[in-house]
Formats: C-alpha cells, sequence, structure tokens
C-alpha cells in the first residue's frame, strides 16, 4: 500500500498521468504513522529511480515525521495548528488510518465511525483535499471481499474503496465493485522492485535497500491480456463440449444465481469428470470463476448457448425446495420436453 501510494504522490505532485490517467498538479501532505524515516527513504529512492532532483518537487510533498491520533480533538487540534503555516493542500495520505488513532480495537465499529468523520474534520481544516486512508483489510478476506476492518460503520463514512491484490509478483490497484462512488476504471498493475540507495549504507556497509511501486510496462498488459483472451476462448470450447457431453451421457439441473457459472465454480473441487479441466483444482478460484461467466456470456452473446428459467417444485424426499432452475440448451440440440433438463 504504501509503495503505490507514494508513486500516487509523485505523480499528483507532477501532475503527471498515472499509468496512463490524467491527474491534475496538486499538493501533497503525506501523514507518516508507522515508519516515517523508511517512508521517505523509498520517496527519495524513487525519485533517484525516476531522475527527478528533489528541488523540482519542492514543497508539493510535504511529510510528517511522528504520527498523531486523528480521533483525539486536541491532538487533531494541534496539527492543524502546525501545519496551517504551509498552505493548503489537495491530496493528504494517512498511512496508516489505525497508527493515527486512539482506538484500541480496529473492529470496533463505533471507533472506526468516529475515525472517519474525524479525518473529514481534519480534511475540512487544512483545505478539503482528497484523504486517502491506507487502511488493514479484514482478515483473510479474499479478492472480491477487500474491505477496511470497522465493518460498515468506517464504510459509511467514506466516498469509496480502492483495494490492492498482491499475486504472482504483481499489485493490482481496482475499484471495489460497490463500496465506490466515483467513476470506475481499468485496474493498475504495479511490479514491487528491491532497489538498493546508491549513498546511504547499513551499520556493516551495505547499500540500504528498499522497495519501490514500478507500474507494469505496456507491453505487459498487451500480453497479459492476450493471454486471457487465449484461456477465454479455450474455455468457450471446453464450456461447449462439456454441456454436449452432459446431454449425450445424462442430465441435470443447473441451480444458481448466474448461468452455469456459480455450478460449474461449486463442483471444481471435486474433480467431477464433466467439468473442464482448465476449472479443476482449487488454485485462483476467483479468476477463474470470472472467467467462467465471462465464457458463459460470450457465447450466449454469439447465439451458440440459449437458458431459459423455469420454476420446479421441491420435493420432500430429496429435502430441496421450491425455486428456479436454469435450463441450457445448444441449439439445435435440444431434447423433447418429456426429458429431463439437458444442462
Amino acid at each position: 500500500k504504501t509503495s503505490i501510494a507514494l508513486l500516487m504522490a509523485l505523480k499528483f505532485a507532477q501532475g503527471k498521468p498515472l499509468h496512463g490517467n490524467l491527474t491534475m498538479k496538486s499538493r501533497v501532505l503525506y501523514l507518516c504513522g508507522e515508519n516515517p524515516e523508511d517512508v521517505r527513504l523509498r520517496f527519495e529512492r524513487m525519485l533517484q529511480e525516476e531522475q527527478i532532483s528533489p528541488a523540482d518537487i519542492g514543497d508539493s510533498v510535504c511529510f510528517t515525521r511522528r504520527p498523531f491520533a486523528i480521533d483525539s480533538a486536541t491532538q487533531r487540534q494541534s496539527f492543524i495548528d502546525d501545519v496551517s503555516a504551509f498552505g493548503r493542500f489537495d491530496v493528504c495520505v494517512i498511512d496508516t488510518g489505525h497508527a493515527h488513532s486512539d482506538a484500541e480495537e480496529e473492529n470496533d465499529n463505533r471507533a472506526m465511525h468516529d475515525l472517519g468523520q474525524c479525518m473529514r474534520d481534519l480534511g475540512s481544516a487544512i483545505g478539503n483535499p482528497c484523504i486517502l486512508a491506507l487502511m488493514h483489510p479484514v482478515k483473510d478476506a479474499p479478492r472480491d471481499r477487500l474491505l477496511p476492518r470497522g465493518g460498515s460503520a468506517f464504510g459509511g463514512t467514506i466516498d469509496g474503496v480502492l483495494c490492492v491484490w498482491h499475486e504472482d509478483g504483481v499489485s493490482e490497484l481496482f475499484a471495489h465493485s460497490s463500496k465506490f462512488r466515483g467513476r470506475q476504471f481499468d485496474p493498475l498493475r504495479f511490479t514491487l522492485k528491491n532497489v538498493d540507495h546508491p549513498t546511504l549504507k547499513d551499520n556493516f556497509g551495505f547499500p540500504a535497500n528498499t522497495v519501490i511501486a514500478v507500474p507494469e510496462q505496456a507491453q505487459s498488459i498487451v500480453e497479459q491480456r492476450m493471454t486471457e483472451a487465449a484461456e477465454l476462448f479455450t474455455l468457450k470450447q471446453e464450456v461447449l463440449e462439456f454441456v454436449r457431453r452432459v446431454i449425450d451421457e445424462g442430465s441435470f439441473v443447473v441451480k444458481g444465481q448466474h448461468p452455469a457459472a456459480r455450478h460449474i465454480y461449486s463442483k471444481t473441487h471435486r474433480e467431477h469428470t464433466h467439468y473442464p479441466k482448465s476449472l479443476q483444482g482449487n488454485q485462483d478460484m476467483t479468476r477463474k470463476r470470472k472467467l467462467a461467466v465471462s465464457a458463459i456470456e460470450s457465447l450466449e452473446a454469439e447465439g451458440l448457448l440459449v437458458h431459459e428459467e423455469q420454476w420446479v417444485k421441491g420435493r420432500k424426499d430429496q429435502r430441496s425446495r421450491d425455486g428456479l432452475k436454469l435450463a441450457y440448451w445448444i441449439p439445435n440440440r435440444r431434447e423433447s420436453d418429456e426429458s429431463d433438463c439437458p444442462f
């Protein structure tokens, strides 16, 4: 989170695009809460990597030396009095929210709600900047459920949630699917690069090492999209083959909120022989589930697969409830209405 936030601060200060997205030249106030010295070291090393002189940045990015409790009225006002001498700011990064709070428990809904309100009070006193608060996610949260600790109490005080997911050496920044009131954007991909400081040494004389975020190269993005397109094409063929096999060998009903995807996804860990090999196993299931959804939607858009909803009566002997079933058909292969639903 810190590496990407520092890169964002630099691009905002320069008014230069961030991963192809336009920015406005802004003054940034960076509140360092967990390791102020490391944060400034990372920013200094990032300037060297970008071949930018600190004089070119000037006071466009200002760092604090120590944390303070934003949710303490006394400490907040004292900070406001001190920072007022530096003028107004357009962006304020809080790294992290918990490090700038007196709350003993991050999951205390009331305390986190108060923290969110106090962040707004701080912003109104320093120029009404855009506030980017780095928060810890809920424990063991999957990619599609990344939310800051504090539950809906904290979420209700903010305008949106940006998520960072690190996997296979790449960190992806994206907007939460439902907790984001701004304009949606394509995920931004970064790699974390270990770099040595050219002049700063540790006690043993070795260069001080730190980590900075580097936007993934455009060529890598193109290659990734080509790979995803190839995977989608392959999966579409496997889904069609799967449906044909089910029609030929037997019949069952797909239940779920989305056509086929929920059923395919829920069964993959069982290594069922009917299911496409690319969907078997339990690794990277979130991505594969989304890919399955895309495959089904693409096949339907091309008219290669159709579905209809039917109301079915539950059976007590099978402990099933009344509800809708999704019946899938391949055009020109639909069996007679007397037979069971093919897919």
